[in-house]
């Protein structure tokens, strides 16, 4: 049986390679596709820990959490509570209600990929 002896050098950079690996945070949601074709208008969340709630309201019941980046289709803008801030608007998507200081309105234009390289 032979026994695989690792340099102490050797273990300081494994251990340091690990260690960054499990810091960076997960890019799943990042890099998943959605389908929002239909939609002319999205959110995008800019804020890390955006609640999406039930009701335009603050102490509504929150949904989930959003990460920062994350995009969801941008129904309409509604009046909602807020009592600590002068913002009362709202951004309606199909899964609840964003606090829009919390978000940004982008167009829904998705790049075409190209199928054949053009001639130059």
């Amino acid at each position: 049986m032979r026994s695989h002896k690792i340099s102490r050098r050797d273990f300081i950079k494994l251990a340091l390679v690990s260690a960054g690996g499990l810091s960076l945070p997960s890019w799943g949601w990042v890099l998943a596709q959605n389908d929002y074709n239909e939609y002319e208008r999205l959110a995008r969340v800019v804020w890390w820990g955006t609640e999406l709630k039930t009701r335009p309201d603050i102490a509504s019941n929150s949904i989930r959490t959003l990460q920062e980046d994350e995009i969801l289709p941008w129904l309409r803008e509604v009046v909602g509570s807020h009592p600590t801030d002068i913002s009362q608007r709202w951004v309606e998507t199909p899964e609840g209600y964003l606090w829009s200081p919390h978000v940004q309105m982008v167009k829904n234009q998705p790049t075409i990929p190209l199928t054949t390289l053009p001639m130059t």
